[in-house]
């Protein structure tokens, strides 16, 4: 894994967490369309359960998943925080820390940092090289 990758799982996990919660309210909207009642009903010797009653259970095990989701984001976010505050740039610093950890693209980064796009490019690169000291071995 790059450094790049290790910073990246932070914003992939965050991807991956809005996804679920598209999928949450997707299924919400399927349940309260749904006329039928919870109950299981017995079809032919075998219980046969409502759509709304398969969605709520759809639901329960995404919103498990977030859970588990956001404790990881929880501590990839204070480990590649750990990281990037060790940078002695400070354009390095708030860069990583903006497209990372804020989720910023690079225009919105450029902005903020009054750079241009190009030089936002160039500073990432040598942003990274810098962090590639204090990644944790097994990613660099």
């Amino acid at each position: 894994m790059t450094v790049r990758d290790y910073f990246e799982q932070v914003r992939e996990i965050e991807r991956r967490i809005k996804i679920k919660q598209e999928q949450i309210l997707h299924l919400k909207e399927l349940a309260t369309r749904a006329t039928s009642v919870i109950e299981a009903v017995r079809i032919g010797g075998t219980y046969k359960r409502s759509k709304m009653a398969n969605a709520v259970e759809d639901m329960v095990d995404i919103e498990r998943e977030i859970e588990r989701d956001i404790v990881r984001l929880k501590e990839l976010y204070k480990e590649v925080s750990a990281v990037i505050v060790k940078l002695d740039n400070e354009n390095s610093r708030e860069l990583l820390t903006l497209r990372y950890l804020c989720n910023k693209n690079w225009e919105d980064i450029a902005d903020k940092m009054n750079f241009d796009t190009r030089s936002v490019y160039r500073i990432h690169k040598k942003a990274l090289s810098e962090a590639e000291r204090f990644v944790p071995k097994p990613c660099a």
